[in-house]
This record gives C-alpha cells, sequence and structure tokens, in this order.
C-alpha cells in the first residue's frame, strides 16, 4: 500500500488490545478501522462506515532532557539535577555504584578520573549525558609550633597540619608518638 509521507499502516492482531508505540510521538489523529479490508486502504474507505473510525488527537510528547551540574569537595561530590523533565533519572558515577535520587551527593573511594552519566527517562523517551570528572584526594601539610617549659625540658607540640588523619611525631632523640599533639620530655645532654 501506498501511502503519503507521514501516514503508518499497522496491522494488529485479530483479537485482544493491541499497543503500538513510536519512536517519536508527533501530533497526529490516530485512526482505528474495525471490520476486514481485502484491498488497499484509499479503497476500503468507502466501504467502512462512520461508526467504526475511532479518532484521537495524541498531544506531543517532548522527550527529556538530561544535563547536571557539580561540586566537588575532596572525595565528595554534590550533583545537581539540571535536566528539563521530571523523569526518572539513573545517575552512574563510573566507580560500579549508582543512584536514583534527584540530587544525589557521593563519595568516591579514591583519586582518579570518573565517567559520571544521568540517564533522563519518560514515557516519550529518554535522554543521556557523561561528564569525566577529576578527584583528588588533597595531600596533607604538616605544620606545628611548640612552646617549652621554663622549669623542665618538656616541649609541648601543637599540631596546625592539614587534610591529615593520622601523625608520627619523632622527636629526633630516638623516641616517637602518634598522638595528634604530644608532649615530649628530653633527657639531658
Amino acid at each position: 500500500m501506498n501511502l503519503p509521507p507521514n501516514h503508518y499502516n499497522h496491522v494488529f492482531p485479530k483479537f485482544g488490545n493491541p499497543i503500538f508505540a513510536w519512536n517519536v510521538i508527533p501530533f497526529f489523529t490516530v485512526l482505528l478501522f474495525f471490520g476486514q479490508t481485502t484491498s488497499s486502504l484509499a479503497r476500503s474507505l468507502p466501504a467502512i462506515s462512520r461508526d467504526s473510525i475511532f479518532s484521537e488527537n495524541l498531544p506531543p510528547c517532548n522527550p527529556p532532557v538530561a544535563a547536571f551540574s557539580y561540586s566537588v569537595s575532596n572525595l565528595s561530590v554534590a550533583f545537581t539535577n539540571q535536566g528539563t523533565s521530571t523523569a526518572s533519572p539513573m545517575w552512574s558515577f563510573g566507580d560500579g555504584t549508582t543512584s536514583t535520587s534527584h540530587h544525589p551527593t557521593h563519595s568516591f573511594p579514591g583519586s582518579g578520573i570518573f565517567n559520571v552519566c544521568l540517564v533522563m527517562t519518560d514515557t516519550c523517551g529518554a535522554d543521556t549525558i557523561c561528564y569525566s570528572i577529576s578527584i583528588a584526594c588533597p595531600l596533607p601539610s604538616a605544620a606545628f609550633s611548640n612552646s617549652t617549659s621554663a622549669t623542665s625540658r618538656t616541649v609541648t607540640f601543637f599540631n596546625s597540619s592539614s587534610q591529615s588523619t593520622a601523625w608520627l611525631w619523632d622527636f629526633g632523640d630516638g623516641d616517637s608518638s602518634m598522638v595528634h599533639s604530644p608532649a615530649h620530655s628530653y633527657l639531658a645532654d
């Protein structure tokens, strides 16, 4: 059957409620013809009564658009979904974990470059956007000050290091400590 452009002919099973999904859903009219036709659609129209035609105008369907921004703070990243649809989000963080939250915060396992993707899906379609996000563990920076007692050989050390979670002090006399801000007594010369 030769149909004009943008016209489609679908033959459905004899019984049941047929469902058909278009890849792109434009604004159009759906016609449902009942009865048998043995000729082309154009030749069968006069033989079909007006009562056997069902017409429904479908609204336009806009597929979702995936978009997001992010803010990195050490190993943690806050993601903001900026998609144009209320579609369901599916995040893939590039480290084997996922989320369906609209605005997730994710902690990465360590430094690296992670391919983070957002897929937005609804009844009109799906859209995907991916960014390569560089995550770098901040390096610790050692810093301290000290105070010496006037009456003893004890020195108190004040740790002002940043990005550190463990400490190892070497006092230069064979003694050491793992305390955050230790005090050490030196023996006489």
